[in-house]
């Protein structure tokens, strides 16, 4: 990737690297190289990313919502985290289009996934973090914080998915048994991504993934919404 082209990506996070190689590894998807020990990837900065960025919401929600107790903050703390809210942020500063991945990995409606523009969101963050330090990272990452507020503001009951379908199956029958079963389990330890499956009286009703148990079931749970 050309310097015009970082340049391009720094004026958008307002953040100039020091190590443009840093930069360089945030945008390269696993997929990009053939040999994964020789050719850095983002998985590692993605791994930092995570963190910072669960550090800078925590902090911000804390002051933001004085009023607010743990169980709350943490609700809205996982729908800013969620890899929907994370790509739209990504898609916000245009970084798919400096994602340096495979064929493969582009949407033939013309886009990234949206678990890999999180993912690369989060690497940006890891390498702006270790490029400078945590005020910095802090600071591009709460740029974004209208971007929260909208997210914020949207009807509660849409984060709460598992709870809308019960309602809806409940209000159907009588007999109203809803089962969530793990039909896969794969990726490293610090990286574990769940498939669920949710049943209504036995029956499937649908699948989805998420980067843990919990949000796997609310995924399901929502295409299951969207599917009755």
């Amino acid at each position: 990737m050309g310097a015009n082209q970082l340049d391009d990506l720094e004026k958008h996070i307002n953040y100039v690297f020091s190590n443009k190689e840093l930069l360089r590894q945030a945008l390269a998807h696993p997929s990009a190289g053939s040999n994964l020990l020789e050719t850095p990837n983002n998985q590692r900065l993605e791994f930092l990313g995570d963190s910072v960025l669960g550090s800078v919401l925590a902090a911000w929600l804390f002051l933001q919502f004085p009023q607010e107790n743990e169980g709350e903050l943490s609700k809205k703390k996982a729908m800013l985290a969620r890899g929907k809210h994370l790509a739209e942020i990504a898609k916000s500063i245009n970084l798919e289009s400096f994602i340096n991945a495979s064929k493969s990995e582009f949407l033939t409606s013309g886009g990234f996934r949206d678990s890999l523009l999180e993912d690369a969101l989060e690497s940006l963050i890891g390498a702006v973090f270790l490029d400078s330090n945590y005020k910095e990272a802090e600071r591009i990452i709460l740029d974004w914080v209208p971007m929260f507020l909208k997210t914020l503001a949207v009807d509660q009951s849409e984060f709460n998915p598992k709870g809308r379908l019960q309602e809806l199956l409940q209000a159907k029958s009588r007999t109203c048994r809803i089962a969530y079963r793990v039909v896969k389990e794969s990726g490293p330890d610090h990286k574990k991504s769940f498939l669920i499956e949710v049943a209504y009286n036995g029956s499937p009703l649908a699948q989805a993934s998420g980067a843990s148990k919990r949000l796997a079931e609310e995924n399901a749970a929502r295409e299951a919404l969207n599917s009755i």
